[in-house]
């Protein structure tokens, strides 16, 4: 054996045992059956907590079928692409998982259906969809591709049917605020209680929001230590957080989760950096609360002493008109 055979030899024998090199037992899968595909392609990439989205693999389909494929060394978190740039879903992959999603082509998120895939399902070639199995058919997509997640059966089993679930609920809400400011544009100038519709519309926003970050609350503590809050923090819904991180309640709530995160999912990206802002937001509030005590502090010294209010002054502080202000001249 020649040196330079004995080198390649020993390269390649190096490789073998490389981190996730050499090693497919605990690749995921992901099968798909995507109805109205018209043989269109699917893109797959990899959300970096550092750089973004990073491509990973183009799929075309055939006959609806294809396979996506999980790296083994991945950070668990996806994204699945079908034509234009608002047409995806974000999914949260574990190396090992293997599931089946049915969706329709152009509307991916709403139509979308993830099931686990049983160990007895025969494997597929990587992205052609060329291995056996049916297809979704007409009556899947007049049937379940239709069906709307009940809240109350919301999936408990998986983060990656969490964070479907999830999407799907915020794309309901971002339609219903979507109608409800169609309601405000088109009638704030047709009627004479143009104040009261905006309350009552702000008040309905307010409550979808409010219930969003319920069902929000519910799955991330169905799925503790997952990345599923990652994907909710940076959710926004009517261009509007779905967690608002002014209020300390719900910061003190997701660094909390951000916590649980870090300790079952040690050294992943997305899971050091989301406890890092946590913090630093948390801490930032911290030190502002303390300004304020310092300041009210401060003024509270400062101010003179003021003199009893008199009987006889108004007790009203409203300038509704039942209850005009007196200005001299009137």
């Amino acid at each position: 054996m020649t040196k330079s055979t004995l080198l390649l030899f020993l390269g390649f024998l190096s490789l073998l045992f490389l981190p996730g090199c050499g090693r497919h037992g605990q690749e995921g899968e992901v099968v798909l059956h995507i109805q109205g595909d018209g043989g269109r392609k699917l893109a797959f990439y990899e959300i970096s907590a550092e750089t973004g989205a990073l491509f990973l693999d183009s799929v075309r389909l055939r006959r609806g079928e294809g396979l996506l494929r999980v790296p083994e060394n991945g950070n668990g978190m996806y994204v699945l692409r079908g034509g234009k740039e608002e047409n995806l879903i974000v999914l949260l992959l574990s190396p090992g998982e293997r599931f089946l999603l049915e969706a329709h082509f152009d509307s991916l998120l709403p139509t979308a259906r993830l099931s686990p895939l049983p160990e007895a399902h025969p494997a597929r070639t990587r992205g052609t969809g060329r291995s056996g199995g049916t297809s979704p058919g007409k009556d899947a997509e007049q049937g379940h591709l239709r069906e709307k997640p009940d809240p109350a059966n919301a999936p408990a089993d998986s983060p990656a049917r969490a964070a479907l679930f999830f999407q799907q609920e915020a794309n309901r809400a971002e339609k219903e605020i979507g109608r409800i400011n169609r309601l405000w544009i088109e009638n704030r100038y047709r009627v004479s209680h143009a104040d009261s519709l905006y309350l009552s519309c702000a008040r309905s926003i307010d409550t979808l929001m409010r219930q969003l970050r319920r069902t929000a609350r519910e799955l991330c503590r169905m799925q503790p230590g997952s990345l599923l809050p990652v994907l909710i923090a940076n959710k926004q819904v009517g261009n509007r957080p779905v967690f608002e991180l002014e209020d300390p309640a719900q910061t003190e709530f997701l660094l909390a989760c951000a916590r649980e995160m870090q300790e079952t999912r040690k050294g992943n990206p997305h899971a050091e950096r989301f406890l890092f802002n946590m913090e630093r937001i948390r801490s930032f509030q911290q030190q502002e609360q303390l300004r304020q005590m310092e300041k009210n502090e401060q003024e509270t010294r400062t101010e003179p002493a003021r003199k009893p209010a008199s009987r006889t002054a108004p007790h009203s502080r409203t300038n509704l008109p039942d209850n005009p202000p007196k200005h001299p001249g009137n």
